[in-house]
């Protein structure tokens, strides 16, 4: 990537002294009386607001300022599994990292959910609102723009009022259509109500 900017004084008719180093800057170069900053292999930890000052002995500093945008595919920055109790209200939420930012898509095992989920930029959120029993499993959150796509794995599982009936958290991420089944067995011991005769 080239860009005509920088962080520069005009000392002279043709020369150009870099006085401070902007993030990423690699190497400069002169063609046709202008300087152009280049930036090899930018990240997104690059982007944001570049100066370029250019002064002469006669004229005070002219000062020019360009934002540069990098674009990158979606990465997932928080995914988390809930617990929910039949009955109630639950939810799913996920959060993407992505310029330009991604679209969402649910998944319930490998069926796209038919739902509404609600979408901002960079975080998308599925609510059920009256959960049943149809509702506990393995869902996916898709985020994608138009340079990629990723996903993670999130279960809704049932919350028992029984103490230690828990089910841990799984796998936050993993390729799409490989879901793996959570499974939860729960053992009681019964107390038998002792009788004595006199």
């Amino acid at each position: 990537m080239t860009l005509c900017l920088g962080v520069c004084i005009h000392r002279a008719k043709e020369h150009y002294q870099i006085i401070e180093k902007p993030c990423g800057f690699i190497a400069s170069k002169k063609e046709k009386k202008k300087e152009y900053l280049e930036i090899l292999g930018i990240t997104r930890e690059q982007s944001g607001k570049y100066e370029c000052k250019a002064a002469n002995e006669v004229s005070s500093a002219d000062v020019k300022q360009v934002k540069v945008t990098v674009n990158y595919p979606p990465t997932i920055t928080e995914s988390k599994s809930n617990e929910a109790t039949t009955g109630r209200k639950a939810s799913l939420k996920c959060e993407a990292s992505a310029v330009p930012a991604p679209d969402f898509e649910w998944y319930r095992d490998d069926t796209r959910f038919q739902g509404k989920p609600e979408s901002t930029e960079g975080q998308s959120s599925l609510t059920v609102t009256n959960v049943t029993e149809e509702h506990y499993g393995n869902y996916t959150c898709v985020a994608a723009n138009n340079l990629g796509m990723t996903n993670a794995s999130l279960v809704l599982f049932s919350k028992y009022a029984e103490e230690g009936a828990h089910l841990g958290e799984p796998s936050q991420s993993f390729s799409r259509g490989k879901f793996e089944n959570h499974s939860l067995t729960i053992k009681y011991k019964h107390m038998q109500k002792s009788e004595y005769h006199l």
